[in-house]
């Protein structure tokens, strides 16, 4: 079964898939988090609602988040293609969703939007944690803000990147937002993720109900 699984051609396309949206959730989307969370805990006053509005998208369903950024890259009237026309008007309209050398990207925007308050979430927490007075005394020792944090807060807070790295790989498998308007053609070779075709292969669904159970999935 697993050489099977293996030999398949699908799902191999699938895995690169994941590992893809893992490497960019690692390179970009953690480290934005952090230090958003960061900067946030910074701010003089307003703190509170700017969590809550940076975790709001999380909240939502995945069917809510796919139709809010499936009208976000509308060619037609959605707001990227709007500003694109504003830029330049000659420009061809932009469909992010329906070229296979952008959509991949386009749906980790998606998915990145919405994940994004959590880990931020897990890195306030992580910061709250923290004395005041070991920052403070580092600044009285002569440290800077960003030796400071560099030797004082990312090192207390490693566990938390720690958890928030092994959340977003754990995560990662079975993670995957329909966006409405990608054509199938384009979602099964640029877009489908794995956790399903795993499966597939090892407990020998038939083809109708793997497919179906992929679209529950995503």
């Amino acid at each position: 079964n697993y050489a099977r699984a293996l030999s398949d051609r699908g799902l191999l396309r699938a895995l690169t898939h994941n590992a893809q949206i893992l490497l960019l959730s690692l390179a970009l989307q953690l480290p934005l988090a952090l230090a958003l969370a960061v900067a946030v805990d910074r701010l003089p006053r307003g703190r509170a609602l700017m969590r809550t509005l940076l975790f709001l998208p999380y909240v939502l369903s995945e069917v809510i988040t796919g139709l809010i950024w499936g009208f976000i890259y509308n060619p037609q009237s959605g707001p990227v293609s709007a500003l694109l026309r504003l830029v330049a008007p000659d420009a061809t309209a932009l469909a992010p969703l329906a070229s296979p050398d952008t959509v991949l990207f386009a749906l980790f925007v998606a998915i990145s939007w919405k994940f994004f308050g959590y880990h931020l979430t897990l890195y306030t927490a992580g910061l709250q944690q923290i004395p005041l007075e070991l920052e403070e005394a580092a600044r009285i020792d002569g440290c800077g803000a960003l030796d400071a944090l560099r030797y004082v807060t990312l090192p207390l807070l490693a566990p938390t990147i720690r958890l928030s790295v092994y959340l977003s790989v754990l995560g990662n498998a079975p993670l995957h937002i329909e966006l409405p308007a990608v054509p199938a053609g384009v979602w099964e070779r640029n877009c489908r993720a794995a956790f399903l075709d795993l499966l597939r292969p090892l407990v020998a669904l038939p083809a109708g109900a793997a497919a179906k159970g992929n679209s529950a999935v995503a």
